[in-house]
């Protein structure tokens, strides 16, 4: 089978996001950047005076956080690594997991979500 050429092109890191984007200052400067790389202009006559956004709190930069499993895709792409190491990465964390859990033992009326 053959990898999907869309799930497996090239991006940025998380490390590398971060650098670029990871604060409000920085993202904002990047969105007025790619925007108008030459300079604001306003669309109905031209002038440049309102040269800023108005105040909505800026850009979120947060990473995502995931409340169930990580996949090794989306590892892959956060850590900025081959699939490979993220998946032995991802399966290494699930071993230590496991090891730490193995010694405790459920007691007492269990209920499971689905969800």
């Amino acid at each position: 089978m053959t990898k999907n050429r869309v799930q497996f092109q090239p991006g940025l890191s998380m490390a590398e996001f971060m650098d670029r984007y990871g604060s409000d200052d920085k993202c904002g400067a990047a969105l007025i950047e790619s925007r108008w790389p030459d300079r604001f202009a306003c669309p109905a006559c031209g002038c440049g005076e309102s040269s800023s956004f108005p105040a909505r709190g800026g850009c979120t930069s947060n990473a995502p956080q995931s409340k169930n499993k990580v996949a090794a895709l989306k590892l892959m792409r956060h850590l900025g690594v081959c699939y490979k190491t993220a998946w032995l990465v991802k399966h290494k964390l699930m071993e230590v997991m496991r090891e730490r859990e193995d010694s405790r033992q459920l007691d007492g009326r269990v209920e499971i979500d689905d969800a």
